[in-house]
């Protein structure tokens, strides 16, 4: 089966547990945020967590993985270390029949995130990219392009400006479309510019919630996703519990959300991007493709961590086909 998106980020084992407000305080945090942490610093964190979860993570690693349980063809580049969480990463993803486009270093672990959850549901990210920042533009060959259509970015890779633009430029050349994700409040406000250039010059599709937008643009909501629409061709305001807004070509659609609990909401804009791109792939409607990604962000939120139970797939599926 042909690749038909490749995903292209920092492949991270998620380190999640339950905290309140204090733990995010004492081990000085961002509420709401991610913190890139070295590694004696996540070494601690994780110390003071009690029988926490573990999954693959990385948002990229995770929109790739939503993309397979979708069954579309799936293919995910970055760099791992040479250590028990790499073949971890590595037997998950081909488990589920994503390519594992890795490469193996011994200068650094492989990466982790400790997501730390509060009684309000919010996401505080302790980040140790380890092995995932070894990632070099001489890496992304021309062979990692073949049979695909999409390629999707996730934000934190602006870190490495000279590795993001190479891998964009070597996608134009090829007239694949890229759709890039935000990444995170933070990180928007302290590389603006450079999101900016690369909105400008190479981004097709563009994933953001209503705080990054807000970073990038300066405005709210619809006046956010209206000057967005102006950088890519297409949009996508995520709106957490009041839905999402996805413009394009001067129309802006409004996307409802049907209210579940919420055990964790990590994820959430991660599987909210693989059910989009797999509406496009499929050929929907822009009004659909925010329907299946609402759909598929829902039921992330259900349970604890991003890996959604197969039994799980086969409802969204069927979900799906009803649309």
């Amino acid at each position: 089966m042909a690749d038909k998106i490749l995903g292209i980020g920092s492949p991270l084992v998620d380190i999640i547990q339950k905290k309140d407000d204090r733990f995010i305080k004492e081990h000085q945090l961002i509420k709401g945020g991610m913190k890139l942490v070295d590694e004696k610093t996540s070494e601690t964190v994780f110390r003071a967590l009690d029988n926490p979860s573990r999954a693959c993570g990385g948002s990229a690693m995770n929109t790739i993985k939503g993309m397979a349980g979708l069954e579309n063809a799936a293919k995910f580049c970055g760099c791992i270390g040479d250590d028990e969480l790499g073949n971890f990463i590595y037997q998950t993803l081909t488990a589920v029949n994503i390519t594992a486009a890795l490469y193996k270093t011994s200068a650094a672990l492989t990466g982790r995130v400790i997501a730390v959850i509060t009684p309000d549901d919010e996401r505080s990210f302790a980040t140790y990219l380890g092995a995932a920042n070894k990632l070099t533009a001489d890496m992304i060959t021309d062979d990692l392009f073949t049979d695909t259509s999409f390629l999707y970015l996730e934000g934190y890779l602006i870190y490495n400006e000279k590795l993001i633009t190479a891998i964009c430029r070597q996608a134009k050349a090829k007239n694949i479309k890229i759709a890039l994700d935000l990444a995170s409040f933070n990180v928007v406000a302290d590389f603006r510019q450079k999101f900016q250039h690369l909105l400008e010059n190479y981004i097709d599709i563009i994933f953001a919630n209503e705080e990054e937008a807000k970073a990038l643009t300066g405005k709210e909501e619809k006046h956010a996703c209206a000057i967005l629409m102006e950088l890519a061709d297409i949009a996508v305001v995520k709106l957490g519990k009041k839905g999402s807004l996805i413009g394009s070509k001067d129309e802006i659609y409004e996307i409802a959300v049907k209210k579940v609990n919420s055990l964790d909401t990590t994820g959430a804009g991660d599987l909210y991007a693989a059910g989009f791109l797999h509406g496009l792939l499929n050929n929907n409607n822009l009004y659909t493709c925010g329907t299946i990604a609402s759909i598929t962000a829902r039921e992330v939120i259900k349970i604890m961590g991003t890996d959604i139970p197969a039994s799980t797939w086969q409802k969204i599926k069927q979900e799906i086909k009803s649309l």
